[in-house]
């Protein structure tokens, strides 16, 4: 090796691009608990056939993982909608992987309770403790947990990402591949287009809109009998994603009738701006039950 470049590097994990004498390059990429599995989870998908990076050697020491891996080079552009949707009907038809977290009605029914337990474990360590907005929605989300979480089991039920993003999606030269697998789940389908809405890359919002996730945005599933021509033809994972599929619709609220200088424009913002109040998905209660390092905006 004559040089390394540092790409990216935090708390628990980092990549580096490695120049070796032979005028290739590899990239390494160091990780520690809870995501020292990404390499076994790509191994074992490459296996099945889904196009993700090649990992060309891996060992674990204490509880740090390394990697070596191929190096894509620069992607060629930025990964759309389409490309995501392409790619997760490819990774959500992988059979179930043992070593992984599942998912399924049940797990997803007790998923509020036991975050709202774990939430308190963290605060009594002096950890989280404006960690309201949470609080406040696993408290609304518990008790409507189950009814939600009817039918979770339904095609899509798969592997699922568990971080669908635009940087997750390298498009190189060599073709699309996934990267960054290491929050990978079973699970329902929808669960990644709950990520893929709420990752501010893939779906901008205004600087005066909070950046994480909201649980009760201003629309509600379509009911059954209720006619669709108000619904929206996107479900972005209001509540979870899981009203899998449902059409929605503004709840109803006070309306505000435009000044005249946004008059011609409040049609398309105002359903861009509902499009982008996004669920509070259930990676982020996963996360917090394992103690992953995310922290809401003003926690302590």
């Amino acid at each position: 090796m004559t040089t390394s470049e540092v790409i990216r590097i935090w708390e628990l994990s980092g990549v580096e691009r490695l120049h070796l004498t032979t005028d290739t390059s590899l990239i390494f990429k160091f990780a520690v608990k809870p995501f020292t599995t990404e390499a076994d989870i790509l191994i074992n998908l490459a296996g099945h056939g889904i196009p993700v990076v090649a990992v060309q050697a891996w060992a674990i020491r204490g509880h740090t993982l390394g990697m070596l891996m191929e190096d894509l080079g620069v992607p060629v552009r930025t990964a759309t909608e389409k490309d995501a949707a392409t790619m997760a009907a490819l990774l959500h038809a992988t059979p179930v992987l043992g070593h992984l977290d599942t998912f399924d009605e049940e797990a997803l029914t007790s998923l509020p309770e036991r975050g709202l337990a774990a939430l308190a474990a963290l605060q009594c360590q002096g950890r989280f403790l404006k960690a309201w907005d949470i609080s406040r929605a696993l408290q609304r989300l518990a008790p409507c947990a189950k009814a939600l979480a009817a039918g979770a089991e339904r095609p899509p039920f798969g592997v699922c990402h568990g971080e669908l993003h635009p940087t997750s999606l390298h498009l190189g030269t060599k073709g699309t591949r996934l990267l960054d697998l290491a929050k990978a789940f079973n699970g329902p389908g929808l669960l990644d287009l709950a990520t893929w809405v709420r990752d501010p890359c893939s779906c901008p919002t205004r600087a005066s809109e909070p950046t994480h996730p909201r649980l009760h945005p201003r629309w509600r599933p379509l009911r059954r009998g209720e006619s669709s021509r108000r619904a929206s033809c996107r479900p972005v994972g209001i509540g979870l994603a899981l009203h899998l599929g449902r059409p929605l619709v503004p709840r109803p609220g006070r309306r505000r009738t435009p000044r005249p200088r946004d008059r011609r424009r409040a049609p398309a913002s105002s359903a861009g701006r509902h499009r982008r109040r996004h669920a509070l998905d259930v990676v982020v209660i996963h996360d917090l039950i394992d103690q992953r390092p995310y922290e809401p905006a003003g926690a302590a």
